[in-house]
């Protein structure tokens, strides 16, 4: 016979049990205001809320051994649960790919910030055990602050046009993101679906307004996971309560305080989709979203992510690359796209298997499948109705992050985690778990949490600190762009100084912070200081060629011309696609005479990507140099681009160029009649180019075909390009010569403003 819950132990005072459940439920307030936390001049949010966390952990922790939220009998039953074991597990797997990380620094940022979650999800485990009767308070928590979140999302609209506001930061939250901003409103759903239909007072209407302008939200940000998850989670919600209650007219009237809002939403946002009259197609419908996916560009480029994890798994099958590590060591799967970077998976299942290896990635597959499991179970064959409402609410959360996971990367933002911790707890406590007579607190466990939740401060402190700095790179290189002045950019010595070691590397373009500061000492002409960290740099990150470029940059700088070649040829052959790299080897390559590094230059660029400015520029240097072969070149390069207009208009001048050249030969030869047919054979490659035109006037004049003169150079004056004014003053003399003094003196008046010298002393006729 099962014991029931709570035999053997005295009974709590009603007071008592009331303070302490207010206690729990200000504790969980401070975990779920993670969501207003400021960025405190950080690159992201993220970095402040791992830095909160730490500290809450620690304090919670020191709380809980004082009232004994900690009891040997609830760890017996953890340990014992197969979850988790598993959440363990995958938490020392973890751990152990730093092993085999390439980038050391990378690695234990990120196990500091998994070990942040698991101690808030352990105090979280403590503060619910025996209190899952909270449930509807948590749930009104939640509620209010996404009312919160979503009035201040909305009001962005009062400041901005629609692109701009749903562009602005007032719609990425603290989770710096978008769609993981949209998540986090929709984890909290759930809850308040439930909330909904267990609550008669004016509570219900605060609930059904929270989950309209969460629903409002969700779909003015039109992601297509978001967009998936609140379909299916309607959908499981709308069976589960028709299950237990069946068509009711009752039922009706609370399904309205749950499907009403969500519709109204849907409506509002299409309305403003309509009113906004953006044709893209994530903000033209709803509708449009999904069925614009085949060709979505953002699809696409989550397959090749996709594809190149299980790529990365393949090769690196036991431990992985590294916890963390697909920021850099997924450069070289990815196209040789300038500044075009993952960061990310887009899908923390894959991107598990491809940075610790394929048995962590199958832990992690199977804490959800764990997790589903269970509660599926419950919900079929519930032990009671709070048991099975309970299960739902998890079942539901538990879809949301599974989603999320699925097609973004939710496992390090902190404001998502610390809802889904939600399900966990539900998921383990939602049984009969036997509470015994009261034992003392395994001191040994509890100093081993406070370890576990203290070891991560100063890792956090540091990757704070680091945001900080990046922050401010980021300020004054934008004002750098706009004012070119270096004045409050800062120095070498202060980017060392600030110790960016946690992480290594920028948050977005994944430069080394060494190597920025080695930029900086050689504006600063500090050549040696700049060389110092240049290696460090390349072997932080040795997949952009950045570092090779800035040691080409310092040598030819201090006259070593080769040394320079040497570098920028490495730096080519790790990312040619980059504009820096090719014009600086082109800039190498002219100095060092060297037509074939030229084209080597080109064709390696050539082979990923063909891009006109690419092949002017390497024309140019090409024609500089005289390369024998360049009528070849010219002929490739407007076989590849016919319509580009650049190119289209050096074809021109080469033709025109090349006509007045064989034409001028031909009249210092006497081939008169060959001049003209060269130059009509050009005007059919440039039509009515006005300086063969003006050319063909010249020669007429020359032989005396005054008409000819006269009708050549009236078509080439009548267009712009002549500024010397000596066509002018030739049809000055063929018109006085004609006897038509106004025209000529027209013609004249114009040379004379240009100038033109008056050799034939005719612009004192026009004055007489």
């Amino acid at each position: 016979m099962k014991k029931e819950i709570g035999k053997g132990v005295p009974k709590q005072p009603l007071a008592e049990k009331t303070a302490a459940d207010n206690s729990i439920l200000f504790i969980f307030l401070c975990y779920a205001l993670i969501e207003f936390m400021p960025s405190f001049n950080c690159r992201e949010h993220v970095m402040p809320q791992y830095l909160y966390l730490t500290f809450l952990n620690t304090i919670v922790l020191f709380y809980g051994r004082a009232r004994d939220l900690y009891p040997i009998y609830l760890f017996n039953f953890l340990k014992n649960s197969w979850l988790v074991r598993m959440y363990m597990a995958f938490f020392v797997l973890c751990g152990l790919s730093i092993v085999v990380a390439r980038n050391f620094s990378l690695s234990v940022v990120a196990i500091a910030q998994i070990g942040v979650l698991v101690s808030a999800l352990i105090n979280l485990l403590a503060l619910f055990y025996h209190r899952l009767h909270l449930i509807k308070k948590v749930a009104f928590m939640l509620a209010l602050i996404a009312i919160l979140q979503a009035l201040y999302a909305l009001l962005a609209f009062n400041h901005y046009s629609f692109l701009e506001a749903l562009s602005s930061n007032d719609f990425k939250g603290s989770t710096d993101n978008i769609n993981i901003f949209s998540m986090s409103f929709l984890i909290k759903i759930p809850l308040i679906f439930i909330a909904i239909i267990q609550t008669s007072d004016y509570k219900k209407w605060i609930f059904s307004l929270s989950l309209g302008l969460s629903a409002l939200v969700i779909f003015l940000i039109n992601a297509r996971a978001s967009l998936l998850a609140i379909i299916l989670i309607s959908i499981i919600f709308f069976i589960y309560y028709l299950k237990i209650e069946g068509f009711k007219r009752v039922a009706f009237l609370n399904a309205l305080y749950v499907y009403l809002p969500i519709l109204l939403a849907l409506g509002t946002a299409n309305m403003i989709f309509k009113s906004s009259g953006i044709v893209q197609s994530r903000w033209s419908s709803t509708a449009s979203r999904f069925t614009a996916a085949s060709n979505d560009g953002s699809i696409n480029m989550r397959l090749m992510y996709w594809k190149n994890a299980l790529k990365m798994t393949q090769k690196h099958p036991f431990l992985g690359i590294g916890l963390n590590n697909w920021k850099v060591e997924s450069i070289p799967y990815e196209p040789l796209q300038e500044k075009i970077l993952s960061g990310h998976t887009h899908n923390d299942f894959l991107q598990f298997f491809a940075e610790t290896g394929v048995v962590n990635g199958c832990i992690y597959l199977c804490i959800f499948f764990t997790i589903f499991v269970i509660n599926l179970k419950r919900l079929l064959k519930a032990e009671s109705p709070q048991s099975q409402t309970i299960a739902v609410v998890a079942l539901m959360m538990l879809i949301v992050f599974g989603i999320d996971s699925t097609f973004n990367f939710p496992f390090l933002f902190p404001v998502v985690h610390v809802q889904f911790f939600l399900c966990i707890v539900f998921t383990l406590l939602n049984t009969h778990i036997e509470r015994l007579p009261h034992l003392s607190q395994n001191k040994l466990v509890l100093y081993g949490l406070i370890i576990m939740a203290i070891l991560p401060l100063y890792v956090n402190y540091r990757v704070l600190k680091t945001a900080q700095l990046e922050r401010l790179i980021i300020e004054k290189d934008i004002e750098f762009t706009k004012t070119k002045s270096t004045l409050n950019m800062p120095t070498g010595d202060e980017v060392i100084a600030g110790r960016p070691f946690y992480p290594n590397v920028m948050a977005d373009a994944l430069i080394p912070f060494v190597e920025y500061a080695s930029s900086l000492y050689l504006q600063e002409k500090k050549i040696e200081k700049s060389k110092l960290h240049l290696d460090e740099a390349i072997s932080i990150n040795p997949y952009f060629g950045s570092g090779y470029f800035l040691k080409a940059y310092g040598a030819a700088n201090n006259g070593l011309v080769d040394s320079a070649y040497y570098y920028i040829k490495k730096a080519m052959a790790i990312r040619p696609n980059n504009t820096r790299n090719l014009n600086f080897a082109l800039q190498l390559a002219e100095i060092k005479k060297d037509t074939a590094g030229a084209l080597k230059f080109y064709n390696q660029v050539s082979k990923l990507i063909k891009r006109p400015d690419y092949w002017m520029d390497t024309y140019t240097v090409l024609n500089n140099m005289g390369y024998k072969n360049i009528d070849r070149f010219l002929k490739q390069g407007f076989q590849d681009f016919p319509k580009d207009s650049t190119v289209s208009s050096l074809k021109t001048q080469i033709v025109v160029n090349r006509c007045l050249s064989i034409a001028k030969k031909q009249f210092e030869q006497k081939q008169y009649s060959a001049v003209f047919a060269t130059c009509n054979a050009g005007l059919k490659e440039a039509p009515a180019n006005v300086y063969i035109l003006q050319d063909m006037g010249f020669y007429a004049l020359n032989l005396g075909k005054f008409e000819d003169a006269i009708r050549y150079l009236e078509q080439a004056v009548g267009k712009p390009g002549l500024t010397d004014g000596k066509a002018e003053y030739c049809l000055g003399y063929l018109y006085m010569r004609a006897n038509d003094h106004t025209q000529a003196c027209k013609y004249l008046a114009i040379a004379s403003a240009r100038k033109y010298p008056d050799e034939m002393m005719l612009y004192n006729k026009c004055i007489m």
